[in-house]
This record gives C-alpha cells, structure tokens and sequence, in this order.
C-alpha cells in the first residue's frame, strides 16, 4: 500500500511539472510578449532577440535663446541632451526618450526624439554617463526612414569616468552600443 501510495505521489508531481513547463513555454512564446518595434531597423541593430532593462523620457520647451538641458535616467545610467543657446529658431518642445535594451552581445542605448527631423543650427550634445573603462569606443548609429537602415553617424572614445559625448545634428532614432 505504501509503494502505490509513493508511486501515486510521483506520478502526480511528474504531471504537475510537465504543466508547469508547459505553461511557461507558452506563455514566454507567446505573441502577447514583448517585441521589438516593428518597421525600424531594430531587429538588424539587436540580432533579433532583445530585453528592456530600463527606460525614462522627459519634455520640455526649449528656447533659441539659452541652453536646454534634458537629463534621463536609465539604470545605473545617465543620459544628457544639451541644446546649446543659438541651435533653435524658436521655441520648441522637445521630447526625448531613451530605454537600454540588453541583447544577446551587449547593452544597447535606444533614443527617440522628437520632433522628428528638428534640425540645429548648432550641433546640440548627447552625454552618456556610465561605467565604461577610459577608451572604450562606443557608435553612435541613427535610423534613416527613407533606406529602412540604422547608419552610422560617429565612433567616440570614453574619457574619464566612462563620460562620452556626441554630436546631434537633426533629432530622429538614435542607438549608442
């Protein structure tokens, strides 16, 4: 009675486990789970396979006539938008929004912001500040609508305290890996 009792208890947890996996597999393939946006060049960028770490996004109205700056936090990370004093005709909003995606080769830096196509009349600075060894190269890519394609815009060496900085020119999609 013991043993069929024992073999009972087995069985039953065997079931139970298999459901178990089951459901997770399902559930993790689902297309209810998150993806990468669709029609952008993002699966190129990340090989495919992705998992957002963290993400922050900020607005404010930033004026031709003195600096603006936009600070976003994303993990352990900071971001800084620098729109110097003369880059902007006239008043604008500004919004720009950054999420750090892990892919399967290393951390990726996504930015949107908007409005789309704004263009400087001065370079405006984008500033990441992380934890980057001194001389780490980082690229700066940006996505063109037109080809479908992220290109490359700049390759910039980390100084000290893994600060690197680079130049924006226009506002579209951008990703720093």
């Amino acid at each position: 009675m013991r043993d069929t009792k024992g073999k009972t208890l087995i069985r039953t947890g065997m079931l139970v486990f298999v459901l178990v996996a089951l459901t997770v597999a399902f559930v993790g393939c689902s297309t209810d789970a998150p993806l990468a946006p669709s029609g952008d060049g993002f699966d190129a960028l990340t090989k495919g396979r992705f998992l957002a770490v963290a993400s922050d996004a900020a607005c404010v109205a930033a004026s031709g006539k003195r600096a603006t700056v936009i600070q976003l936090r994303h993990g352990r990370e900071k971001t800084q938008l620098v729109i110097p004093a003369g880059a902007l005709e006239t008043t604008v909003e500004i919004c720009a929004e950054v999420e750090l995606v892990e892919t399967r080769d290393s951390l990726v830096r996504l930015y949107d912001f908007t409005p789309d196509g704004l263009v400087f009349l001065k370079p405006a600075k984008l500033i990441l500040k992380a934890k980057f060894p001194k001389g780490t190269r980082l690229n700066l890519y940006w996505f063109n609508p037109d080809t479908g394609v992220w290109e490359l815009e700049q390759t910039v060496k980390t100084g000290k305290k893994g600060k690197v900085k680079f130049d924006i020119y226009h506002f579209s999609k951008y990703a720093i890996s």
